[in-house]
């Protein structure tokens, strides 16, 4: 796996685990978990009938681990603590014989508080011959990372690659071109030169650096597209409908890197089934950001913006 798709796995993770709560978190961490431990090592459960879940999510069978997953909205204190307590038990009791190894899975990639950290080592001070352990989203990434490429791309999709970048062709490009001409664009766009330090002013990562560096080695592949275009206004009408997006994606409050990301599937739709495609979107973003008001000009842009 070379670094550029390493970095677009990365950021590709990050948004899915920002944007999924609830079950669909917990159908997330059950589809990596299968990945990495296939065969029926690895089981969801699922509540059935009156007897629920049993206090399990996820029962790994080599190490006789019950998995709780809890990924709210908004991860509180009060309720983090009540749900850990609860959950704790209830494995206690339905898996008295099964359960060697309790993890508690959760979506905050800030951590835990220290007073749920204390609760957690009182329940190790308690239970000594139980494991406790508490999975974040950065744990789950490390799994993920253990796959091979192709497993990861089975729960991620297709990423861009440094051959792909170098080999992308014209018919690529056009293709996804025709895709965006679909789109209806708004009135007006800023198509002011883009400066120099762009990434910075908008406090994208590195992983995104090195995406967006890669994808402007195919920024010509793109011009000529355009120049080939029959309606001469067909890059500025380019130019505008990723500005209305980008302004859309701003105003959902985004992280920079996740805004890269939706960017990204807006240019190529649903599904992205290759890596050729994969890309050729990237040339097309990275050429939007160098020529047109995708992202901020100007250092107002807070960090967490």
């Amino acid at each position: 796996m070379d670094d550029l798709a390493k970095d677009w796995f990365r950021t590709k993770f990050d948004r899915m685990a920002r944007e999924k709560i609830g079950t669909e978190y917990q159908d997330f961490f059950a589809d990596v978990m299968e990945q990495c431990y296939p065969n029926g090592e690895f089981g969801r459960v699922r509540p059935w009938g009156n007897e629920g879940d049993q206090k399990c999510d996820g029962y790994l069978v080599s190490t006789q681990t019950v998995f709780q997953v809890y990924a709210p909205n908004e991860l509180t204190e009060a309720e983090t603590i009540h749900k850990i307590h609860t959950d704790f038990d209830g494995a206690v009791e339905h898996w008295p014989d099964e359960l060697k190894q309790w993890i508690f899975v959760h979506n905050s990639f800030p951590g835990l508080s220290a007073n749920v950290e204390h609760e957690i080592n009182g329940l190790r001070t308690h239970y000594p011959t139980i494991t406790i352990s508490t999975w974040s989203p950065a744990d789950l990434q490390a799994h993920v990372f253990r796959l091979s490429q192709s497993k990861i791309e089975t729960l991620l999709g297709f990423p861009p690659t440094r051959e792909g970048m170098s080999n992308l062709d014209f018919e690529m490009v056009q293709s996804i071109l025709d895709h965006i001409a679909k789109m209806i664009p708004t009135p007006s766009s800023d198509l002011r030169p883009v400066p120099a330090d762009k990434i910075q002013i908008n406090c994208l990562s590195s992983c995104a650096q090195t995406l967006l560096q890669a994808g402007m080695q195919q920024v010509k592949q793109v011009e000529m597209c355009l120049n080939l275009d029959q309606d001469p206004l067909y890059g500025d009408k380019l130019a505008v409908a990723f500005t209305a997006r980008y302004q859309a994606l701003r105003l959902q409050g985004l992280l920079p890197d996740d805004v890269l990301t939706e960017l990204q599937k807006f240019a190529g739709g649903p599904d992205i089934l290759s890596t050729q495609r994969s890309c050729g979107i990237l040339a097309v973003i990275a050429y939007l950001f160098e020529r047109c008001d995708i992202f901020e000009r100007t250092s107002h842009l807070s960090a967490n913006q």
